[in-house]
């Protein structure tokens, strides 16, 4: 079990009530509640806690890896295209991304280190056992 990527699923969980977008006239809005982002992170921050009891193998870098593409979509929409429609002029000046994607951020970056920390704790008790 990876302390570490446990520690960054229960941190991404935890970081899905964190404002994602400041909107001028309904204020913060958080990640759980942007429409398609929210329902991903919760699934990939739930992905983290189950990779983390038992982080062998390429997949363990995933959840953080898509974690990550999400991130930098929900970013850019919300700089570029908020709506994706032809709206969009007048909606960049009403919403902006939020002080939230620095915990969010902060929690994706910790399932990376995770990932990399569990490759070498593998490694490490591959290596205990082979001998014994």
């Amino acid at each position: 079990m990876s302390r570490t990527l446990l520690a960054a699923g229960v941190l991404q969980l935890a970081a899905l009530v964190t404002p994602a977008a400041r909107v001028r006239i309904v204020g913060g809005l958080a990640f759980y509640r942007v429409p398609t982002a929210g329902v991903a992170l919760a699934v990939l921050g739930a992905l983290t806690l189950a990779v983390a009891l038992r982080p062998r193998g390429w997949w363990r870098w995933l959840p953080s890896a898509l974690a990550t593409a999400v991130l930098a979509v929900l970013y850019w929409r919300l700089v570029r295209a908020p709506s994706a429609t032809f709206i969009d002029p007048l909606l960049r000046h009403a919403v902006h991304p939020s002080w939230g994607f620095a915990p969010m951020a902060a929690a994706v970056l910790l399932g990376l280190v995770g990932a990399a920390l569990a490759r070498r704790d593998s490694a490490r008790h591959e290596a205990g056992t082979i001998g014994a």
